[in-house]
């Protein structure tokens, strides 16, 4: 028996631009446009489709169950793994998974909490290493291009299996001309690309020299991993997402709106990871200059060479 889906809110929730995204990865290409709101699609051994351009069409969610329908029997998949992909075909996915928990993907209340709001703390320390510079640790409010971005990620459906909490960053798609991803640099994507491609390499990096804590992580070690964006904010949170759950990973899906999918990124941490990056945390905030620091003291003498523009003063 195969479900069919009917509700209309959740239909709505598929975009045009993911329609389009998930034609274009299962080899579907546009052809032509069909009237003033929509387009035809053509695949080798596949059916015509005519994906819509705008979601402002009084039958939308009709013409988007359609659709699923086809993309299921041509796919072999089920509708609800369709809705599912085409949910996710304009978002970079952050899921972070309880590796321990019921069988029935339940968990503790509070876990749960936690998890939510720790993960959301890792989010926000890459997001404040992509738009400003890298710093050992964050102290006070972010800035507007980070609070920004956390303000347009999603918390995306709960998944069967094991307790997972899912963010959903939107991301805005490639123009045809440079669907070819050899042919983009890092410095063109979206913001929203950079803060989760950031969020990899630092929870790379952090696992790194969690792993070298105990034998040869030295300072130029550290300052590496700083640069990578890891930071003593983006430690805490790891931190209390392994104090809730013993053993998580944080697993990322590209969105296929920006040509073909990246492979998936996957990176797991453990109870043996919490001492050394509690530590690592601990010296990163208490090493180095600390910015936005009230300082208060008496100025004695003030000295510039003329043509120069820093001068040094005398306390």
């Amino acid at each position: 028996m195969k479900a069919r889906i009917l509700d209309a809110n959740a239909l709505r929730g598929v975009t045009p631009g993911g329609l389009a995204a998930y034609a274009r990865s299962a080899g579907w290409a546009k052809t032509e446009p069909y009237g003033d709101a929509a387009d035809v699609w053509h695949g080798e051994g596949l059916s015509e489709i005519l994906l819509p351009r705008t979601d402002l069409l009084g039958d939308y969610p009709s013409v988007v169950s359609r659709l699923i329908g086809i993309f299921s029997e041509e796919s072999g998949q089920d509708e609800l793994a369709v809705l599912k992909d085409l949910l996710e075909a304009d978002h970079d996915v952050i899921r972070v998974r309880a590796m321990e928990g019921a069988t029935n993907g339940s968990i503790a209340l509070d876990t749960g909490v936690g998890m939510v709001s720790q993960a959301r703390e890792m989010v926000m320390a890459a997001a404040r290493a992509t738009v400003g510079p890298r710093q050992r640790v964050y102290k006070g409010r972010a800035n507007k291009k980070a609070t920004a971005f956390m303000e347009r990620v999603r918390l995306g459906q709960t998944e069967h299996g094991s307790f997972v909490v899912s963010l959903m960053a939107p991301v805005a798609p490639t123009t045809p001309r440079v669907l070819d991803e050899s042919r983009l640099r890092f410095r063109q994507e979206p913001l929203s690309r950079r803060v989760i491609r950031q969020l990899v390499e630092a929870l790379q990096a952090s696992r790194r020299a969690a792993e070298r804590w105990g034998s040869v992580l030295r300072h130029q070690d550290l300052e590496a991993a700083v640069s990578s964006g890891v930071s003593a904010n983006l430690c805490d949170a790891v931190v209390g997402l392994i104090e809730n759950t013993n053993r998580f990973e944080v697993g990322v899906t590209w969105a296929t709106n920006r040509g073909t999918r990246l492979p998936p990124e996957l990176i797991e941490f453990s109870e043996v990871d919490r001492r050394p990056l509690r530590a690592i945390a601990k010296i990163l905030r208490n090493s180095g200059p600390r910015p936005e620091t009230p300082f208060v003291a008496t100025v004695h003498r003030l000295r510039r060479d003329q043509r120069a523009l820093e001068g040094v003063a005398g306390f």
